[in-house]
């Protein structure tokens, strides 16, 4: 039997700055999705001008944490900690 698409988008939205309230969002529904479903991918569309480094270094380590492809979408203006969450 095939597998069903999830219902639910898997897609993760960080615009605006990054700072604690952003990065804390995407990383709980970072590992939620994970726990959820650790072999379906991710999507994390980015546009910002970026932030505070230690925030962004939060989040790319919950992205190594997991399990679960991540594929990230650069869109608009990505610049400073965005550049680093994009690569």
């Amino acid at each position: 039997m095939a597998k069903k698409a999830s219902e639910e988008p898997r897609m993760i939205m960080l615009s605006g700055d990054v700072n604690e309230k952003h990065i804390s969002d995407a990383i709980e529904e970072l590992f939620t999705f994970d726990f959820k479903d650790s072999k379906e991918p991710i999507h994390m569309i980015l546009s910002t001008y970026g932030g505070y480094l230690h925030e962004m270094f939060a989040l790319y380590n919950a992205m190594h944490a997991i399990s679960a492809p991540i594929y990230t979408i650069g869109l608009g203006k990505i610049m400073s900690a965005g550049v680093l969450l994009l690569a």
